[in-house]
């Protein structure tokens, strides 16, 4: 069972998707702290909840995932793999949406 991050394609279909394994998101989770400077990440704390973020939100949850890069206290592949989605969104002009399955 993972997180799923998706983007939605141009026909309401799945144009990408990665999946954040329950210790990534636990180790994310626990890094964005304090909680006032990371509520983008925050939002999907609950690993059993859906979220979502507009393509307005896009470039702040970017720039919450690189503050934790550069912390260097979580697992970078599940860090980087968020990050890349972030940019792959942006580039589309879409979302993302978070789906707890």
């Amino acid at each position: 069972m993972a997180l799923d991050f998706t983007i939605e394609g141009e026909y309401g279909d799945l144009a990408k998707q990665i999946g954040l394994a329950i210790d990534e998101h636990w180790e994310l989770v626990e890094a964005a702290t304090p909680p006032d400077q990371f509520p983008m990440i925050l939002r999907f704390r609950d690993y059993y909840e859906d979220a979502s973020f507009t393509f307005q939100e896009m470039k702040a949850l970017r720039t919450e995932l690189e503050r934790i890069r550069q912390r260097g206290k979580v697992s970078l592949p599940a860090v980087e793999r968020l990050l890349r989605l972030c940019s792959d969104a942006l580039a589309k002009g879409k979302g993302i949406e978070v789906i707890a399955d």
